[in-house]
């Protein structure tokens, strides 16, 4: 399946908005419709951070009932990213 099969509609504009923050040692909020794949754009933020030396601990305050999603999709797509880095 080609690459842009799976592209989420204002996926990058979001991570680069993540990304933004953290240079700039500010925080905000991402919060849109549903759907619009916060839960994989925040993973994908993570990992960067990982990937950039960050140890974490790292802060994803979502409901109750999307953590065993959040863990399922870590471990889906950032296999390398353990629950403890959470």
């Amino acid at each position: 399946m080609p690459a842009d099969m799976y592209q989420i509609p204002c996926f990058d504009m979001y991570y680069h908005f993540l990304q933004s923050l953290y240079e700039n040692g500010v925080n905000g909020i991402l919060g849109d419709e549903m759907g619009l794949g916060k839960t994989l754009q925040c993973i994908a933020f993570i990992a960067y951070l990982i990937e950039q030396g960050v140890k974490g601990p790292f802060l994803v305050a979502a409901p109750l009932s999307t953590i065993p999603n959040w863990v399922a999709e870590f471990k889906r797509f950032t296999p390398e990213a353990s629950d403890s880095k959470l």
